[in-house]
Parts: C-alpha cells; sequence; structure tokens
C-alpha cells in the first residue's frame, strides 16, 4: 500500500488517483472501479482516512462529469457512502 501510495498523483483540486490506470474492457481495470478498490485498501488495511478523503475528491470530480456504467455507479457509491467522513449526516438545506 506504501507503495502505492507513493505512485499517486495527488493535488487539491482533483484529489489523490493514478495516471497509470489502464482502459480495459474488463471492469476491474476501469478507472472508477479502480478507485472505488484503491478507498478500500486505504480504509482497511491502512487506516489511512487522509487518503481515503483525498481519494473520494478524485472519485466524486468523475461522477460530476461521466455518465458511465452501471457497475462503476454502484462501486462509486460504496465507496462514497461507506467510506471517509459521513456525506449524509449534513443538516444544511438544498438551494
Amino acid at each position: 500500500m506504501k507503495s502505492i501510495k507513493e505512485r499517486s498523483v495527488s493535488n487539491e483540486e482533483m484529489g489523490m488517483f493514478w495516471r497509470e490506470t489502464e482502459l480495459s474492457w474488463w471492469w476491474y481495470r476501469a478507472p472508477i472501479e479502480t478507485q472505488a478498490l484503491m478507498i478500500e485498501a486505504f480504509d482497511e488495511v491502512m487506516g489511512d482516512l487522509p487518503a481515503v478523503e483525498e481519494c473520494r475528491v478524485w472519485l466524486l470530480k468523475q461522477k460530476q462529469t461521466q455518465d458511465g456504467r452501471p457497475q462503476a455507479t454502484a462501486d462509486a457509491v460504496y465507496s462514497l457512502l461507506l467510506r471517509g467522513k459521513d456525506i449524509l449526516s449534513s443538516e444544511a438545506l438544498c438551494k
């Protein structure tokens, strides 16, 4: 996990992500599914909440701009809701 984190790219706007992701027909090689898996790994294996939050930023940005496949959407929702800070706990009203 330390090596994987060292090979990541991180910036404030996009969060943490990996440029070397390979586009493929296989769902487990797709960027969004890979990112969801990375979030789960950083949470369960390392307990690294700052890395989880940075990975979630990239995932949110991708889902804002891409329609994507149902598998990618399900993995993204799973990772966003079950890992890191509780993003549904806000009491603020939407405008």
